[in-house]
């Protein structure tokens, strides 16, 4: 039947052993007993070509060669694992390098744009400060002029501010100067000043003169210092007050200006009214000013004390006191150190007279 139907037939390594078994079965000259040992011989040599086969391919895939072959192809494939790894680890490395270096651009960047406004900003305070230079020289050159009266050196302030040539004055003080010398002439309602290192004719010390001596001697007496000390520190109160003639500063750079001996702005004139409010006196006062520049001088201003008393040069002590103290906008340490040798002349006369008594 498997001859018949050609769909039945054995695989191809099969069809000789069962070729020989049907020619054995059909002959009739073959006794049964020799049929039966020839079909054991045949299965038996069939037996033995499968374990061959199986030992064939056992040998094939447990040779060096084959051992070799898979250790190469697992070697393959780790590499494969590890090279994309790298790959991956180059990409992350070159984000970050990439990252890194667009952070560096945009720093650099910001820093330039910083350093070119913090320049602009140096410029604009550098072109402020001299336009505040060449109005404060306008003002101190008017009131150097003792050629005219009070009135008409505040009618000419008071031009130059409503022109706009003087921005920091306030029009209104000068209203009520102009208004004050006219009624009373002798009232002094306008400083005479000079130029630097200088006093103009006709420059009233009086006040100064009188005031300094016993400055000085609250000086030395509350703080251990000597009349050289004490006379720059008078020396410079003397310059920012016009002799002690003024009270309040006369350009300002916006809002309220300086106030008092010290010329005390900002949140040191606040203070200073605080004081003078507290105990209910008025911030034109000797006592008042001199209140106020104590309690400085021995407590957030105690350094410019601390300074002055290791200087023994008047000229030094004057331009310590201004440094450490005052911090003034304009410093003109020629007229300053003017007023304090004035001072110390004045008080020494008075001591030696004294002692000749």
């Amino acid at each position: 039947m498997s001859a018949a139907n050609p769909a039945n037939k054995k695989p191809d390594e099969e069809m000789p052993i069962s070729a020989s078994a049907n020619e054995i079965l059909k002959r009739t000259d073959v006794s049964d007993d020799v049929k039966k040992h020839i079909l054991s011989i045949l299965a038996d040599q069939e037996k033995d070509k499968r374990t061959f086969g199986l030992e064939t391919r056992k040998w094939r895939y447990g040779t060096p060669l084959a051992i070799a072959l898979t250790g190469v192809i697992t070697i393959a494939a780790n590499f494969m694992v590890d090279w994309l790894k790298s790959e991956h680890d180059k990409l992350s490395n070159i984000t970050l390098e990439q990252l890194k270096n667009e952070l560096s651009i945009v720093t650099t960047r910001l820093n330039a744009e910083l350093a070119r406004q913090a320049a602009e900003n140096s410029a604009a305070l550098a072109i402020k400060a001299d336009e505040k230079k060449f109005e404060f020289e306008i003002v101190r050159t008017e009131l150097a002029r003792d050629d005219l009266t009070d009135a008409q050196r505040a009618q000419t302030l008071l031009f130059l501010t409503r022109s706009g040539i003087l921005s920091d004055l306030r029009e209104a003080e000068l209203k009520l100067m102009v208004a004050e010398a006219e009624t009373d002439p002798d009232k002094n309602a306008l400083p005479v000043l000079a130029a630097p290192g200088q006093f103009a004719q006709g420059f009233s010390f009086g006040r100064f003169d009188s005031k300094a001596p016993r400055l000085m001697k609250q000086l030395m007496d509350d703080f251990g210092l000597n009349d050289t000390q004490a006379a720059a520190i008078v020396g410079n109160l003397g310059f920012e007050t016009a002799g002690f003639r003024l009270v309040e500063e006369l350009a300002t750079t916006g809002g309220k200006g300086g106030l008092g001996w010290g010329m005390w702005s900002g949140p040191r004139r606040i203070a200073f009214e605080k004081l003078c409010s507290d105990r209910n006196l008025d911030c034109t006062s000797d006592e008042a000013n001199y209140a106020f520049l104590k309690s400085e001088l021995s407590g957030s201003e105690s350094g410019a004390i601390a300074a002055i008393r290791s200087l023994q040069s008047l000229e030094d002590g004057v331009r310590s006191f201004e440094q450490h103290y005052l911090r003034a906008g304009f410093k003109y340490y020629d007229s300053r150190i003017l007023f304090a040798q004035r001072a110390l002349d004045i008080t020494r006369s008075q001591a030696a007279a004294a002692a000749h008594k």
